[in-house]
């Protein structure tokens, strides 16, 4: 049988497809779709009918459908088709846009069209009948009244939002008073804010069953309102929660799920903007899990998707986000160039929390490929636009990486005070489990200066949050540093339990790796166990990075030891090697210098927003 859809021409024969006269490769699953929808005579295909003549008696889910309808849809666009051809039908299904011509001239062992559509015809006789009783039986007992009138508005509602950004544990009970006063007052759509607002405050509270469980009521509430661009919101904010709920069975699919429908949601309400988040997350879910060309093949088609919806800021955050993509696959020269492009199209919208960002994204690729003037610059600049929008949602972030930059350029006092400002912001934003990565940036930055004890102290204070709030970001890092400071203090025994935990956990990146694998070479070179402590020194000579200055130069004072005891020939080099490398460390610290307006500018309203916390 053959079949025309617009200049395409489809030929079927049993499990064969030949596109435009050229064998085309898919699966069973796709061509029974295929077929569908070229002998649908132009009328609306329910899911019900791809399930039930495709997968007949196997249960499957709704994503099934939807993935084959779009490898359908590219079908389609594979032989010329504009990719429209197939349109969402909300709540219905899905409908071929174009005219379908067909011709019998092959047996196939598929449906014939009018087997299609005799069935469709009488589902519809059945439906209309069944429709009409029911409607007959409504009239009779009684007439629904209408939903009662929204009681907050968007002006309320926005009030609310305000409110709710600036203190997501204060907003939450003041959601949860709402919802015990006066519920009668409130119609399905003002119900549905409140359990939307109140999950959304207990997921930024990282209470993430509770958050789930207040999503879930505003979910069933958007759907019996027809909210499809809520629904599909919904969907996307309850696989966020999976992604975090790792405890829970199956989570990893529950959260693909929820991603799925969201998208197929937003597909058939055609809301375009949406539908570009939804697979914004799907690309995201594809990084995490190690899919990362399906990944990056997405966040192109993102890009391509908001290039022809005119949306700039979805264009601006799928490059960036496929920027970030490039780092995993270490290509640092395409990240930064895409990061660079991401900042001018951030600079053209005017909007100062993605300027921030994106700015501050490229201060992380400048500082991992140790250009710290570049690193600096960038993340100075991140402050002062998201300062000068008096935005202080996700300054933290920035504030950390200006401290980090601070100690690696061995700007010491500047370090410790804007560190300090930090511990105590963070106190009174109640977010104390990041305190972890502060101190250890106060630990780094007092070994830097020779203060060991100051620096174990700082390390185990570190460890300490970090293990109360179950907190691993940079946990390897401030372990490989405890070990170096525990050698440093002469606890040579105990320094090397937090090396070992190190080099023998595969999430541990290969500075921390480095790291510890000096200070193991140290106390095994102490402790004269000479076997290990040339297997030790040789790894840290490997992995160890000229770049980082101050590891380097605690490697190369190693090796300068290990010299003097045999006498060896090369000891003047290596002398030489450790005053090269203080000059540098000496030129870093006075060419590089935070800007003194931007560096008080951040202190003072660091205070103005502590003070207004506290009251």
């Amino acid at each position: 049988m053959k079949f025309k859809l617009l200049d395409a021409v489809f030929k079927i024969n049993g499990d064969q497809l030949e596109v435009n006269n050229q064998p085309y490769e898919c699966k069973k699953n796709t061509l029974d779709t295929l077929l569908i929808f070229l002998q649908s005579d132009g009328e609306v295909i329910s899911k019900d009918d791809i399930l039930s003549q495709v997968w007949k008696d196997v249960i499957v889910s709704d994503a099934s459908v939807f993935k084959q309808v779009q490898l359908v849809r590219e079908i389609f666009v594979d032989s010329g088709i504009p990719r429209d051809v197939i349109e969402n039908v909300y709540g219905r299904g899905y409908k071929i846009k174009y005219t379908i011509e067909t011709t019998d001239d092959i047996n196939t062992t598929h449906h014939s069209s009018s087997q299609f559509k005799k069935t469709k015809s009488g589902k519809k006789w059945f439906v209309a009948i069944i429709a009409l009783l029911v409607l007959a039986v409504t009239a009779f007992f009684y007439i629904k009244p209408q939903d009662k009138q929204d009681f907050f508005n968007e002006a309320k509602k926005e009030s609310l939002n305000k409110m709710l950004r600036s203190d997501w544990e204060g907003g939450l009970k003041h959601f949860q008073e709402l919802l015990k006063n006066d519920t009668d007052k409130y119609s399905k759509r003002d119900l549905a804010f409140l359990y939307n607002k109140i999950g959304l405050s207990q997921y930024h509270l990282q209470n993430f069953k509770e958050s789930n469980e207040n999503y879930l009521k505003a979910l069933k509430l958007y759907q019996e309102t027809n909210r499809p661009e809520w629904v599909g919101q919904i969907h996307l904010n309850l696989a966020t929660n999976y992604g975090y709920l790792t405890d829970e069975p199956d989570f990893i699919e529950k959260e693909k799920s929820h991603i799925f429908s969201a998208i197929e949601i937003l597909k058939e309400a055609n809301d375009t903007i949406k539908l570009i988040d939804a697979k914004m997350v799907l690309a995201a879910f594809y990084k995490k899990h190690s899919s990362i060309k399906e990944s990056m093949d997405l966040y192109e088609e993102i890009i391509n998707d908001a290039k022809d919806a005119r949306d700039n800021v979805g264009e601006m955050i799928a490059i960036n986000n496929l920027a970030a993509t490039y780092v995993i696959v270490n290509d640092y020269d395409k990240a930064i160039e895409l990061g660079q492009q991401g900042l001018q199209m951030a600079l053209a919208t005017g909007t100062g929390r993605y300027i921030a960002n994106s700015y501050s994204f490229l201060s992380d690729l400048y500082q991992n490929q140790y250009q710290s003037e570049k690193a600096l610059e960038m993340i100075q600049q991140a402050i002062k636009h998201q300062l000068a929008n008096n935005e202080f949602s996700y300054l933290s972030p920035k504030i950390f990486t200006l401290g980090f930059v601070l100690v690696q350029t061995f700007q010491f006092e500047k370090a410790n005070v804007l560190l300090d400002t930090l511990l105590n912001y963070l106190e009174v934003m109640k977010n104390t489990k990041t305190q972890s990565v502060a101190y250890l940036y106060k630990g780094m930055n007092a070994a830097r200066q020779g203060d060991w004890k100051n620096a174990e102290d700082f390390f185990k204070q570190s460890r300490t949050i970090a293990q109360k709030g179950n907190f691993i970001y940079k946990q390897p890092l401030n372990l490989a540093y405890l070990s170096l400071s525990l050698y440093f203090n002469q606890n040579y025994i105990q320094a090397i339990e937090p090396a070992t935990e190190v080099v023998n956990n595969e999430e541990s990146d290969e500075q921390s790796k480095a790291i510890a694998a000096l200070s193991l070479a140290y106390t095994y070179f102490l402790m004269e166990r000479q076997e290990l402590a040339d297997k030790w020194f040789s790894q840290a000579q490997n992995e160890l990075n000229p770049k980082w200055l101050f590891e380097y130069k605690l490697f190369l004072q190693l090796k300068l030891e290990r010299q003097h005891q045999s006498n060896s020939v090369l000891i003047p080099q290596t002398e030489q090697e450790i005053a090269d490398l203080d000059l540098q460390i000496q030129n870093l610290s006075q060419i590089i210098k935070v800007d003194e307006e931007i560096y008080q500018n951040l202190l003072k309203q660091i205070a103005k927003k502590m003070t207004s916390e506290e009251k």
